[in-house]
């Protein structure tokens, strides 16, 4: 069957997929210490480059390109089984990769600085950080945790049952997202399994479609 603009542009946003399990891959390798009890160490952690460096580029632009992929995929299985699944899936998890990014966005900016403040001497860097991290913010990472981790379900779901996609991609796709987003707030390690589940269904999906 011929493949118009759309289908090419559909198929090499699917690469986008795997990009994003590579760059959350390598944001995820170290974790940051806990500063409820162990501010010091976290100060430390985050005044390094390899911190920022790894939001910057692992955490934001890998975001990017999760959505591209996310928007790329539902496209393609936009004539699949089931399409409504695909389209709640690219806006659930849309929606909860903005609100995390925008997290992203606070810790580059406010950590390196509570971190080095604190390091220097400054005791009410733990205080600032409180209240930096407080109800609203929260509130946000959460929304998008759950969000992010929906969309990654519903989106491979849709995969697994479309008879388009490997069914095990879609699989890995639905249990890697949660693990990055649900399961890192509760044990970090399991974004880097996640990550690694993510890459695999991306590069399965990918090559997949560009034969078709």
């Amino acid at each position: 069957m011929p493949v118009n603009g759309l289908g090419r542009w559909t198929r090499a946003g699917m690469w986008m997929l795997p990009v994003f399990g590579v760059l959350t891959l390598l944001a995820t390798l170290t974790h940051q210490p806990d500063p409820a009890t162990r501010f010091e160490d976290w100060s430390r952690y985050v005044t390094t480059k390899a911190f920022l460096l790894s939001h910057i580029f692992g955490s934001v632009a890998g975001g990017a390109f999760g959505i591209l992929g996310l928007v790329a995929l539902g496209a393609y299985l936009a004539g699949s089984r089931r399409p409504g699944l695909a389209a709640a899936g690219v806006v659930t998890g849309v929606f909860g990769q903005v609100f995390i990014t925008a997290v992203f966005g606070v810790a580059i900016a406010a950590q390196p600085v509570l971190g080095r403040a604190f390091l220097g001497g400054d005791a009410a860097a733990e205080t600032m950080y409180s209240e930096i991290y407080g109800a609203p913010l929260l509130g946000l990472a959460g929304a998008g945790v759950l969000l992010f981790s929906l969309g990654f379900v519903l989106l491979g779901w849709s995969a697994a049952v479309s008879g388009r996609l490997p069914k095990w991609a879609g699989v890995c796709l639905a249990v890697g997202g949660p693990l990055i987003g649900i399961g890192g707030i509760v044990f970090g390690p399991s974004q880097t399994v996640g990550s690694l589940l993510v890459l695999a269904a991306g590069i399965a999906m990918a090559r997949d479609t560009a034969t078709k």
